[in-house]
């Protein structure tokens, strides 16, 4: 396991950004939001997110910091990480959204590991930051996070050179990636629709649905439940 420190005051942040001001940064929320997905105290809010605690991995010294969220009250910390950017990930999105919920905002992200193992989980569903170290570090993996944070980037590594020998790459950093804080702002924001064209569509839809059925019944010789899986 890397080194594992606590950084609860503005004194110790300054310390550990200093010493990682040209390193790679990986971003973390734990518990995440995989694990915690059917659980009411995990909607994004300020109140809950005050339960999950937001862990910063050093690429070059290995380190696994956990942030105090008062750090958060600092108008220099939140700005730090609006203007830093090039974060390597675990669920941008909801990072995306926790940070909003502190009034500020995620810089530019290079990477996102649970939007890469979307792309090349051909085996198993599970997306967890868990099911994710084990399925690709290939063993049983520790229920202590930080034993595992540990292994960021070289989890994030892994999964880069499965999407270049499988061609996602396009995918990954031309459609997916750039699309989070797009879906981050609809889920925000809403998304405005055109009902009186919606309700023009669906009365078209059924009618033609209506004159489908009719010639596929013909074609039976009689009527049966078409929507039937059997």
């Amino acid at each position: 396991m890397g080194l594992f420190i606590h950084i609860d005051s503005e004194e110790e942040w300054n310390i550990f950004a200093e010493r990682t001001k040209e390193d790679d940064l990986g971003l973390i929320l734990f518990p995440d939001s995989e694990k915690s997905r059917n659980k009411a105290s995990y909607l994004v809010s300020r109140g809950t997110n005050l339960d999950r605690k937001l862990f910063i991995i050093s690429r070059r010294t290995k380190e696994v910091a956990c942030v105090s969220p008062k750090l958060f009250n600092g108008a220099a910390f939140r700005n730090y990480f609006s203007k830093k950017g090039d974060f390597f990930t675990y669920d941008a999105k909801t990072l995306i959204h926790f940070f909003r919920s502190f009034n500020s905002e995620l810089g530019s992200v290079r990477f996102d590991t649970k939007l890469a193992a979307y792309l090349t989980g051909d085996l198993g569903r599970e997306f967890s930051y868990l099911g994710v170290a084990g399925r690709e570090l290939g063993r049983l993996v520790s229920q202590d996070p930080r034993e595992e944070f540990s292994h960021f980037f070289e989890i994030a590594d892994m999964l880069q050179k499965k999407l270049e020998e499988r061609g996602l790459e396009k995918a990954m950093f031309e459609i997916d990636l750039p699309l989070v804080r797009m879906l981050a702002d609809m889920e925000d924001r809403g998304i405005l629709i055109d009902r009186v064209f919606l309700e023009k569509l669906a009365k078209k839809l059924d009618k033609k649905i209506s004159e489908l059925t009719s010639v596929i019944y013909q074609h039976a010789g009689e009527e049966f439940n078409i929507n039937s899986s059997q």
